[in-house]
């Protein structure tokens, strides 16, 4: 459990670690996937492909292929953590004597043998493009420390192997239990009861505005409850048949979708795309002509996440746009390297699939839309489910979605919020309902077969999608629409999905016929599915109990919106230090008079900002707004500020003076930093 605290940890938080290391001449790399066992036998780590391992005087350094990140891991004795990560700096860097940024000294729950967890992320200048970073775990008195270094742009192309080593840093004594000959007991009488109790309990936790759950088990929806309320504030409560937007989950349809395409010879996995649509044009011409449907679901190519760019232009943007939008995007890594999750390549599948199937270029959106209707919702009688803004807005049983400021309660949005997603229809904006989301659940544990009858895939295809395809820790791993993970010998399956204002968990053990689906109508919560998830196991399979101190201790986290820290999508937006959880008071006219006015970037397009009595200080992007604050009590010009409500409410952007002396909009996407500049206002 460990493993997995700490992995989450550094997705949450958005850390990301920068290069101090003096960097030796490293030795032979150890191979692709590959697990390094220290001399001593005191832990081991897995080392990703072409990561190279040099065995040095009183630690081990552990660098990219680039030598742009490194690893540096050693075992101290000291009575704390941080204690024991400053004898680290002593073997390490003895010159070392930065001090951690503000707000970044972080301790973690500890549980099991672990006494003690401490992430410190040092002061050494954003101006520098690097950050570096120190995890000390402390078991009596050895303390096992990572220091963690990497040019922030390095961090970014390889933010999912440096969480793969973090999170699969093994103490060398550490033992694991194997639960695969666990057998499933039936869900009913005291386990219900107990699951509902749990429900009720996290739910009063949480501060969510409403939850909708159901539970699958033998091919029948055993347990279905709604918790809350539809609106903030309001009477309507939510059901089990309450709509909601599922996000990511969405990709699992669409990879659905293709199966049973697949099924029908209109293509095979393995295709290359410019063979189903041959003007399909990718970065890097060799990639145009290599890359295959397979690879479009696989989140394993190599492109990174971008969807800043989807939020900003989305009321521009169609599904051909998206198809060539491919043609401008950069690929961090080869093929098959590096954890990367992007929501336009799983667009872009869906859309060469419709036309695959005989959609019309230009059309692609409906031919898109048609498709998943008549190959998966009609068959699972999944009648409700909708791709159709219009349709899900003028559902009497529809929840609204909600933002979590920070440091403030869920806030509603407006439904129309949610039609920012609508450019990327197969990655993720489906509505559904628990209910309807129990029948797609039986499906898949059917292995393509409908509660029905009805065949939607063929075992061979639909099996294809939970086929391992790339590491994202070293249990889990990303498939086709799914994450697939080996919790100690079981199979988990699943994925969750974050939308501007919904969450959303789906997960199922094939070896348990087991099955759950969670609906939230607010944005982030991605810890509430996942504890439900154990606590259903727990109870179902008789597995020891542990979620229960783990809240205790404040874990799990929310998770961070889509990056879904979690196993989900762990594709974590980049920055250089924890992300701001608090922020100032609203400034003046006066004190914010040199922000005012309109700016452009070029891959975000134009924003204003613009100053009001009611509203504050206004970012407007045009497809959303949303009221900016310094993150200090302070209110300055130039410096830092945070988004503090708006669907994409706690973003923060720092203010720099540009090369003419006027003031610069700059905002760390995570594999792009957008910097907006100012331009002159059109005249009245």
């Amino acid at each position: 459990m460990q493993r997995r605290q700490i992995f989450r940890f550094l997705g949450v938080l958005s850390l990301v670690v920068a290069l101090l290391i003096p960097l030796a001449t490293p030795a032979a790399a150890q191979g692709g996937s590959e697990t390094y066992t220290e001399p001593e036998g005191r832990f081991s780590f897995p080392v990703p492909s072409g990561w190279t391992v040099d065995e040095q005087d009183g630690f081990v350094l552990l660098a990219d292929p680039d030598g742009d990140i490194t690893f540096a891991m050693l075992v101290t004795e000291a009575a704390d953590a941080r204690a024991g990560i400053a004898a680290a700096w002593d073997i390490v860097e003895p010159e070392f004597d930065l001090e951690p940024l503000p707000g970044s000294d972080q301790d973690l729950p500890a549980q099991g043998e672990i006494d003690e967890i401490v992430v410190l992320t040092y002061d050494i200048g954003q101006s520098t493009g690097q950050v570096v970073q120190a995890i000390g775990q402390r078991v009596g008195d050895q303390n096992y420390v990572m220091i963690i270094g990497g040019s922030l742009d390095a961090a970014a192309r390889r933010n999912s192997q440096i969480q793969l080593i973090a999170a699969g840093f093994v103490f060398g004594d550490e033992e694991t239990t194997d639960y695969s000959q666990a057998e499933a007991a039936p869900f009913e009488g005291e386990l219900v009861d107990a699951f509902s109790t749990f429900a009720g309990e996290l739910f009063e936790r949480s501060g969510v505005p409403g939850v909708s759950i159901a539970v699958v088990q033998n091919g029948e929806i055993v347990y279905a409850q709604g918790l809350g309320v539809t609106v903030a504030g309001g009477s309507q409560p939510v059901t089990p048949d309450t709509l909601m937007m599922i996000g990511s989950v969405s990709k699992s349809f669409t990879t659905t979708m293709m199966a049973s395409m697949v099924d029908q010879g209109l293509f095979d996995w393995d295709t290359p795309v410019v063979d189903v649509l041959p003007g399909f044009q990718f970065s890097d011409p060799e990639l145009t002509a290599q890359i295959t449907m397979r690879n479009l679901v696989c989140a394993c190519t190599g492109v990174p996440r971008r969807d800043l760019e989807l939020i900003f232009s989305a009321n521009e943007l169609t599904a051909e746009e998206i198809i060539t939008s491919l043609a401008g995007f950069e690929v961090f890594t080869d093929f098959g390297e590096a954890f990367q999750y992007s929501n336009q390549m799983v667009a872009v599948a869906g859309y060469v699939a419709a036309h695959a199937a005989g959609g019309v270029y230009g059309d692609l959106d409906d031919a898109y839309t048609q498709e998943l209707q008549r190959r998966v919702l009609d068959p699972l009688g999944m009648e409700r489910t909708t791709l159709s803004f219009i349709n899900a807005s003028l559902d009497p049983d529809v929840a609204s979605p909600h933002s979590h400021p920070p440091e403030e309660d869920f806030q509603p949005l407006g439904l129309d919020t949610e039609a920012l997603l609508e450019p990327v229809k197969p990655a993720g904006t489906l509505w559904s309902t628990a209910n309807e989301l129990g029948s797609y659940l039986i499906m898949q544990l059917n292995d393509g077969v409908a509660p029905s009858g009805v065949v939607v895939a063929s075992p061979d295809n639909l099996l294809q999608t939970r086929e391992p395809q790339i590491e994202i820790t070293t249990t889990i791993s990303y498939g086709l629409g799914w994450t697939v993970e080996d919790r100690n010998g079981l199979q988990v399956i699943s994925h969750g999905g974050n939308t501007m204002g919904f969450t959303s968990y789906l997960s199922f053990l094939p070896g348990a016929d087991l099955g759950l689906a969670v609906l939230i109508n607010g944005q982030a919560a991605n810890g509430f599915g996942e504890a439900l998830e154990a606590r259903l196991l727990e109870l179902v399979l008789g597995l020891p109990e542990a979620i229960e101190g783990q809240l205790d201790q404040g874990m799990p986290g929310d998770g961070t919106p889509e990056a879904e820290a979690s196993p989900v999508a762990v594709a974590s937006t980049m920055a250089i230090a924890p992300e701001p959880t608090f922020f100032g008071e609203r400034p003046t006219e006066e004190e914010v008079a040199d922000l005012l006015g309109s700016y452009t970037e070029a891959s975000l397009g134009d924003v204003t900002i613009s100053w009001s009595i009611d509203d504050g200080l206004v970012f407007d992007a045009g497809e959303f707004t949303a009221e900016l604050r310094p993150t200090t009590g302070d209110a300055a010009a130039f410096g830092d500020w945070i988004m503090i409500d708006g669907p994409i409410a706690g973003t923060p952007f720092t203010v720099e003076t540009s090369d003419d002396g006027e003031p610069a909009l700059v905002l760390n996407g995570g594999s792009d930093i957008y910097r907006f500049v100012r331009v002159e206002d059109e005249p009245v």
